[in-house]
């Protein structure tokens, strides 16, 4: 493996470890030291990569967002049908809350919703979000929309999303690829008919 690469990895693989040390102990309570010895690797690499705790967990905050799976996937939303597009946007953001709770229970814990640095990059990171949905809404709507709607409506079809699949799991619901395939794609009909005033 090329040095590059392997670095990468090593920068990847802490982060990782660091997400999983802040969710279950809180960004203040987990040290540098329990986040070096959970990855295997010598503190002192975590400053040198990351400059500190703090750059540590933001770097996390960033890394782990949908966002940054949304860049690596948008190419394909752009070769499919608008519908179709926003049905597999809604699925994945589905599989991303599933796969990420550590992520969404840092992020949103109380102590890091006071820090404003970390709110700072939530609310950018929700903003591109919403901006991608909004891109695919306009792509779909049956009429030529107004920005500020397709960006309510793209907001509103994420946090519905959000809901359903963080509700699924504390009812304990059994949830399966057709019943969130259902799911998705009624919430996307939804918010076309209202982009469409039907």
């Amino acid at each position: 493996m090329p040095a590059r690469s392997n670095k990468n990895a090593k920068r990847i693989h802490i982060l990782d470890t660091a997400l999983r040390v802040f969710a279950a102990k809180g960004f203040h309570a987990a040290t540098t030291k329990e986040i070096a010895a959970e990855a295997g690797v010598a503190e002192g690499l975590l400053f040198y990569y990351f400059g500190g705790k703090r750059e540590l967990m933001l770097q996390a905050v960033r890394r782990f967002s949908f966002l940054e799976t949304l860049q690596d996937s948008a190419p394909q939303f752009e070769t499919m049908d608008p519908q179709q597009a926003l049905t597999a946007f809604g699925l994945m953001y589905v599989r991303f809350v599933d796969s990420h709770k550590d992520y969404l229970q840092l992020i949103w814990s109380h102590e890091l919703s006071a820090d404003e640095a970390v709110q700072r990059e939530v609310t950018s990171l929700i903003a591109g979000m919403t901006e991608q949905g909004a891109k695919l809404l306009a792509r779909a709507a049956p009429v030529t929309t107004h920005r500020a709607k397709l960006a309510t409506a793209a907001a509103m079809l994420l946090s519905s999303l959000l809901a359903f699949a963080m509700l699924a799991e504390r009812m304990g619901r059994a949830r399966s690829e057709q019943s969130d395939r259902q799911y998705v794609g009624e919430v996307v009909e939804i918010a076309l008919n209202g982009l469409s005033g039907t």
